[in-house]
């Protein structure tokens, strides 16, 4: 299902002095071309905004999406940005006249398979301000990029290392072919494996490219950042304490390769920002104080008490949470926002960031109208984000470069305005909304966790750059992680 050339029929027709009208448009059609990318939009643009042709009308299931294209996206395409994102070091909450940062999902993973060079290359190409790299250990202590440790979820391990397969508990409840019991000449090997988190559905993502694409080291990747017109990168760190047992220390690898490629430096323009669900992985990173700590908040709460918010500021400053904890969703109706937490979050001056966007309509909540950009507008408007993570930073980027991004724009016949909570779920026969299920828990200071990872050898000759030097007390009394850089230039 990919485009193939136009043919000559609405030149044919326009020069007889026919008007020609496209109909079979669906927001939620299945069979959308590939190269749309599930971006409704897009495929009406490509009948309206096209150097061969212009149809004169079209006829369609979702008349808002059809509007807001020729309103809104018709001829911005190459355009500036209407904002710019805030300077760095600005509070939260971004101010007026500024937007949320676009920050890829390995890379542009909805259109390549994740993180690889063309799903960053991709990701470049589209207008991303944030690259992200989630760092694996390879058995020998390769770091490289990947959305799992589990090399199953998207690449070929399984037809050659089928013998590797076992449970880690401490890692998922499973099993898997883990990157740390492979060698990097053995993960050089694989091929990278495109599948969408629908392909079950038949919403496959772009098969032509499936194992396209080659998996890049982190220093590959940081080179590779260093040398594009971007904002920053995003380093992500999952799994370090069940790592070090394993004799991989993740947080000193992605140390050193920063510290080596320059970002350290306050020379260096791109941010950077370290993300984990741990931590003390955080607090180990407070010794570089140019970069961005953002915890990972991977379950859903409603609101943040304020205790919780200050033990939050003591290892980051910033926070990445579910699309549920932003938008309260009860079987696909859009019930609310939770509004306070956002606030809440801005006012204790962490910024906050939510993901992850994709472009599937079986991704969205009814009242989103099967439009990826009702809710990259309603994240932006709506829910005040200072970030969108998303698998396709193409259409984040397409809705902030449209004039319908400014939102005080009175001159516009169309806009596209945020989904309101509540307006389907009131039309909607009550028989058909399953039971609300309980609010999601508060935040509380007991929720994000604080295990200490493994300490170095009080033995000197038994210190590797592989483990963590211990907590040295400071003026507050509390412990501080430090980064051990004995081997920064091995």
């Amino acid at each position: 299902m990919y485009l193939e050339p136009s043919t000559s029929l609405v030149k044919d027709a326009h020069a007889l002095g026919l008007e020609v009208y496209a109909s079979g448009f669906a927001n939620d059609d299945p069979c959308m071309s590939y190269n749309y990318s599930y971006d409704p939009s897009a495929e009406i643009l490509q009948y309206i905004d096209n150097s061969d042709f212009s149809v004169d009308g079209v006829l369609t299931d979702n008349p808002p999406t059809a509007s807001g294209a020729i309103v809104c996206m018709a001829h911005t395409k190459g355009n500036a940005f209407v904002f710019p994102i805030a300077k760095a070091g600005a509070p939260p909450g971004g101010g007026e006249n500024t937007r949320p940062l676009i920050i890829t999902h390995n890379g542009a993973s909805g259109v390549f398979s994740d993180s690889t060079d063309l799903a960053y290359q991709q990701a470049v190409k589209d207008g991303a301000d944030i690259i992200d790299c989630w760092v694996r250990m390879s058995k020998d202590g390769v770091a490289f990029c990947l959305g799992s440790t589990d090399l199953n979820s998207s690449t070929t391990a399984a037809t050659t290392f089928l013998e590797k397969m076992t449970t880690v508990n401490e890692i998922q409840n499973k099993s898997g072919i883990f990157s740390f019991d492979l060698l990097w000449s053995e993960i050089q090997t694989l091929k990278p494996n495109l599948v969408g988190p629908f392909a079950d559905a038949r919403l496959e993502r772009n098969p032509a490219a499936k194992n396209a694409g080659k998996f890049m080291t982190l220093a590959e990747f940081l080179d590779f950042a260093k040398a594009s017109n971007i904002t920053g990168i995003l380093i992500g760190i999952e799994h370090a304490t069940y790592l070090i047992a394993r004799s991989l220390d993740v947080v000193d690898a992605v140390s050193k390769a920063l510290v080596k490629s320059g970002y350290d430096k306050e020379t260096c323009k791109q941010r950077v920002l370290i993300q984990s669900e741990d931590a003390p992985v955080l607090a180990a990173f407070k010794t570089f104080p140019k970069f961005q700590r953002v915890l990972t908040i991977e379950f859903d709460i409603s609101d943040a008490s304020k205790p919780s918010v200050d033990e939050i500021l003591e290892f980051a400053n910033a926070v990445k949470l579910r699309r549920s904890s932003a938008a309260r969703v009860n079987g696909f109706f859009l019930e609310g926002f939770t509004n306070s937490l956002v606030d809440r979050l801005h006012a204790g001056n962490l910024h906050v960031y939510v993901g992850v966007l994709k472009n599937e309509f079986m991704n969205l909540a009814f009242d989103y109208w099967a439009d990826p950009l009702v809710e990259i507008a309603t994240d932006t408007l709506s829910v005040g984000a200072d970030g969108i993570v998303t698998e396709f930073p193409a259409t984040a980027a397409s809705y902030f470069r449209s004039p319908c991004s400014n939102y005080e724009r009175k001159d516009l016949p169309f806009t596209i305005n945020p989904a309101e909570p509540g307006g389907l779920l009131q039309l909607a026969d009550r028989n058909s909304v399953p039971p609300a299920p309980p609010p999601a828990p508060v935040l509380e200071p007991q929720d994000i966790l604080q295990q200490q990872l493994p300490v170095c050898p009080n033995d000197p000759m038994f210190r590797t750059f592989r483990c963590r030097l211990g907590p040295k007390e400071t003026p507050t009394g509390k412990p501080e992680y430090n980064i051990n850089m004995a081997s920064l230039d091995d």
